[in-house]
Parts: C-alpha cells; sequence; structure tokens
C-alpha cells in the first residue's frame, strides 16, 4: 500500500508546474563560519594600583615594612624609576578621598604615610 501512495506523490509532483525535481535543486547554503575572538588582554596595573596592592599586603601581612618595601621596589624596577610621582598621586587621591569621605579614608591610617614614606626613603637609596 505505502509503494501505491509513494508512486501516486512522484507522479503528482511530476505533474505540478514549476515545481524542481530533486536533482534541481539547489544545494542548501552552509553556515558562514564566524571566527572566535581573542581574549583581551587585562589591562596592566599602574604602579599607583601596584602600591596600593602592596600597602594592604603590608597592613595585612604584619610585615616589617622597611625589608617589604626594599624587596618591593627591587622587584619592581620601573615604580622604583617612578616612585615620587606614584607616591605624589596616591597622597594627593588619599586627601581627596579623605575629603569626601568626612574623614574616613585610608589617609587617616598613620601606616599608610608610614609605608609611603619608607618607600621615598628606600627609593633614593636604590635610584641610580
Amino acid at each position: 500500500m505505502q509503494e501505491v501512495t509513494d508512486e501516486r506523490t512522484q507522479k503528482e509532483d511530476a505533474k505540478t508546474p514549476g515545481t524542481p525535481s530533486a536533482d534541481q535543486l539547489a544545494p542548501a547554503p552552509q553556515p558562514e563560519s564566524i571566527p572566535i575572538p581573542s581574549p583581551i588582554p587585562a589591562p596592566a596595573r599602574s604602579a599607583g594600583e601596584a602600591i596600593l596592592d602592596f600597602i594592604k599586603q603590608v597592613m595585612i601581612g604584619g610585615l616589617n615594612i622597611e625589608e617589604a618595601v626594599r624587596k618591593f621596589l627591587i622587584e619592581n624596577p620601573e615604580i622604583l624609576r617612578n616612585l615620587e610621582i606614584a607616591v605624589a598621586g596616591i597622597v594627593a587621591g588619599a586627601i581627596a578621598s579623605d575629603i569626601l569621605s568626612g574623614g574616613a579614608a585610608i589617609a587617616k591610617d598613620p601606616a599608610v604615610a608610614s609605608i609611603l614614606a619608607a618607600m621615598l626613603k628606600i627609593g633614593a637609596e636604590l635610584a641610580p
């Protein structure tokens, strides 16, 4: 019974004007390949960000300030070259933040001032 239906369908398809046969159909278009984007590299940390991260580590870890500063500056010569500018930026930002926060910012912490002072002192010793 199925064979009769298939034959009848094929005959009807052949009779319909304008209907292409299977061998006349164009192949289905292939999907375009979409390039995979490359990952965006993380932006490099600024000297100020690196110094602030270092200050947090010293404060949390209870490290010896002078030893930690000396090691940090030796490991980061690009910071040593621009130390005064970076420290000045941190101090200016801390003062502005202190003003905006009503005195609750990190500038009130004397440990930050002593770490920055040690950075300037040791930086001057290590500078070429």
